[in-house]
């Protein structure tokens, strides 16, 4: 009786694994983007999609007018794909190129990492200055969601001026 009931548990579970597996026969989810999982698609971070073919960051690609929210002046920003030392386009991740229209010592632009999923963007707290540094600057609570050729990015920086610690929550609307 107890070796029946064993061996009804595992032609079941068996049965049951095979089942699982059938739910991905005809799906293609573009390994290595992203894998099957009961049937659809489990995207891996910087892809998405139904079949996990659409890297996430080209949508946020591009050059932009935006409207500052901490200012009436508008200025212009290009985001483009992050690399790593050898040139090859790091998914998932983006670089802004003069974030915030705010300038390093050397009158250079501030760029910023972001990290890129679905339509949303996430910036990374710690901005560069392309000649080195970070420029006296920090960004908190950045993120962003876009929609068609707008981006709309809302972001708390802070700064020193005159010697006081200046603190500004800002939102910026990039336009394509």
């Amino acid at each position: 009786m107890r070796f029946r009931f064993w061996f009804v548990c595992l032609v079941g579970l068996l049965i049951g694994l095979e089942g699982c597996n059938r739910l991905c026969n005809n799906v293609e989810c573009n390994d290595p983007n992203g894998a099957c999982v009961d049937g659809a698609c489990v995207c891996k971070l910087g892809f998405e999609g139904d079949d996990c073919s659409v890297v996430s960051a080209d949508k946020f690609l591009g050059s932009y007018t935006v409207n500052a929210g901490c200012s009436s002046a508008s200025y212009f920003s290009t985001i483009v794909a992050t690399e790593d030392g050898d040139g090859n386009v790091v998914n998932g991740f983006v670089e802004i190129h003069n974030f915030g229209n705010t300038q390093c010592p050397s009158s250079g632009e501030i760029r910023v990492l972001a990290r890129v999923a679905s339509d949303s963007i996430y910036i990374d707290p710690e901005p560069y200055c392309v000649e080195g540094g970070f420029g006296g600057f920090t960004f908190s609570s950045a993120s962003g969601v876009i929609s068609g050729n707008n981006l709309t990015m809302t972001y708390t920086r802070e700064y020193t001026q005159q010697g006081n610690l200046v603190t500004e929550t800002c939102t910026d609307v990039f336009q394509k």
